[in-house]
This record gives structure tokens, C-alpha cells and sequence, in this order.
């Protein structure tokens, strides 16, 4: 329906990443990102609407991302993720600001969102060179930074941080 990846190949392309990642010793980004009051959104405009913003919101995501070793998916419902190898933790914090901007720009109007547009917050978190971390735990770590961005107000991303940084 949105035009970018499912959550199966997210899932084997990411697993495929991580492996790949270890054994070459590079950063491995990943880039949580869901619309905020999307179940506002649907509620107020209808499914149908709601399924207009789902593939806008992947388009413009699709449109910002544009090395081909990068991955756009839907992870499910209104929640995308973003698989960026190579990438270390400043490049994929200047990414997120840039997927916020592209979707702050379609302008697309949210009567029941406090900045009346729809926004999305976004999570990002690193696989850093030597860690031995896998799959699951990245997807956390980015899911926990998505939900700080959350409690901060939305319409901005956080970097995953550990507990004792």
C-alpha cells in the first residue's frame, strides 16, 4: 500500500545488516519513526484519508533516503523505520532531522494535533563498531529514543542513550 518495504523484509534486510556489520566493524543506524495522533487523524478524516497520509508519509520518507544500501519500511500500522549501514550516530541524527523536515513540508493539515499539521517523531539508535548486540536490541534501543521523542513533545527525534551515559 505505502509503496517502501514490508515488515518481513525490514526484518531479514535488518538481520542481514547486523551481520554484516560485525563482520566488517562498521556503524549501523537505525531510525524508528511513527506519525504523531495518527489515531487522531484517522478518527477525524476517515481510513481513507488515513491510508492517503500513510503513503504521503512514506513517499516523502522514501524521497529523503537516497543511497540504495539504505532501507525505507513500514514496521506496522503507523510506525516506519529506517535502515541506514554505515552509518554512524551523527550522520543518522542529521538524517532524522531531515525526514522530520520532508514531512513537516508536505503541510499536510491535522486538525486534532496541537501544531494542526501532521508530524512524526523518530527514534534513532547505533550498532557500533565492536558491539555484539543483535537485531532485537537495536529495534529497542531506537523504539526507546522514539518514545522519549514522544514524551518531549513530538515532531523531533532522540538519540538512543545507554542508562549510564
Amino acid at each position: 500500500m505505502t509503496g517502501v518495504a514490508n515488515r518481513r523484509q525490514f526484518d531479514t534486510t535488518l538481520q542481514n545488516e547486523c551481520d554484516r556489520a560485525r563482520r566488517s566493524k562498521a556503524p549501523l543506524s537505525l531510525i524508528m519513526l511513527d506519525i504523531d495522533f495518527f489515531k487522531k487523524y484517522n478518527d477525524h478524516y476517515g481510513h481513507q484519508a488515513g491510508d492517503e497520509c500513510l503513503q504521503d508519509v512514506a513517499q516523502a520518507l522514501r524521497a529523503t533516503i537516497n543511497r540504495p544500501t539504505d532501507l525505507v519500511a513500514r514496521y506496522g500500522g503507523e510506525e516506519f523505520a529506517v535502515i541506514l549501514p554505515g552509518t554512524a550516530l551523527e550522520d543518522a541524527c542529521t538524517i532524522a532531522e531531515k525526514l522530520n523536515a520532508a514531512i513537516v513540508a508536505l503541510d499536510r493539515p491535522h486538525a486534532d494535533s496541537p501544531l494542526g499539521r501532521v508530524t512524526i517523531s523518530l527514534g534513532v539508535a547505533v550498532l557500533s563498531p565492536g558491539q555484539d548486540h543483535d537485531a532485537t536490541h537495536l529495534v529497542s534501543q531506537a523504539d526507546t529514543a522514539l518514545y522519549a521523542a514522544k514524551t518531549a513533545g513530538r515532531n523531533q527525534f532522540c538519540a538512543w542513550k545507554a542508562p549510564d551515559a
